[in-house]
């Protein structure tokens, strides 16, 4: 969020100054399209803007001195923030949004999964609900979360799971894959906590509505 504002003396026209927070909120699932000219950093939270650099606030994305970069977010909470470290050279180029969410999504992109309406700070990681998120044909809540491509990768997985183990979210590791690895953990006993890793071309991510109704989660993976 600028705290200054600079203007063209002659005809009080308003120079552009580069943001350094951005904040995008609504009320039912939506994509984030952005593109970046120039060299910056990037953070990016479900949150509000003044927790952008809370520790307590776990971040869904982040890139560090990357130049010219395009990205792609699909997002189910109700606020996403975005906190951008560039020089005054680097312009944000594009950011669009549309009210549309894929839950079919390239192992070439780095991104993240997670509940709809999670948000991501201490102690406040509730479900936020809304007759909108009720709507599962437009959420794509109660599928699955399919992640694949023509190269094997190897995929590092982070986030938090605070799901209990009779409803957890289940990670298929490969098309065929009769055996997933069932994903639980609690807050409340400091398990929730999670890190893994993979080489694969395929895997897809699944929860059914008992899951995302009675706890949270979110798993990044790049």
């Amino acid at each position: 969020l600028s705290e200054v504002e600079f203007y063209e003396a002659a005809s009080m026209t308003r120079l552009p100054s580069p943001a350094t927070r951005i904040t995008l909120i609504n009320v039912s699932p939506f994509t984030i399209d952005a593109t970046f000219d120039g060299q910056f950093a990037v953070t990016i939270k479900t949150s509000t803007f003044e927790m952008l650099e809370n520790d307590e606030c776990d971040y869904v994305y982040r890139t560090d001195d990357s130049a010219g970069l395009q990205f792609s977010l699909q997002v189910s909470s109700p606020v996403i923030s975005m906190l951008i470290d560039a020089p005054a050279t680097t312009k944000l180029t594009t950011l669009d949004t549309t009210l549309e969410f894929s839950y079919d999504r390239s192992i070439d992109v780095t991104s993240y999964a997670s509940s709809p309406g999670y948000i991501g700070c201490a102690n406040k990681s509730f479900v936020f609900l809304n007759e909108n998120y009720n709507d599962i044909e437009l959420s794509g809540f109660n599928q699955t979360f399919v992640v694949d491509g023509t190269n094997v990768r190897h995929i590092s997985f982070s986030g938090m799971i605070n799901v209990a183990e009779k409803t957890p979210v289940w990670l298929y590791q490969s098309a065929t894959d009769d055996a997933p690895l069932a994903l639980t953990g609690l807050q409340i006993d400091n398990t929730s906590s999670w890190d893994y890793e993979l080489d694969t071309n395929y895997f897809s991510l699944f929860c059914d509505e008992s899951s995302w109704r009675n706890g949270t989660f979110l798993i990044r993976y790049e």
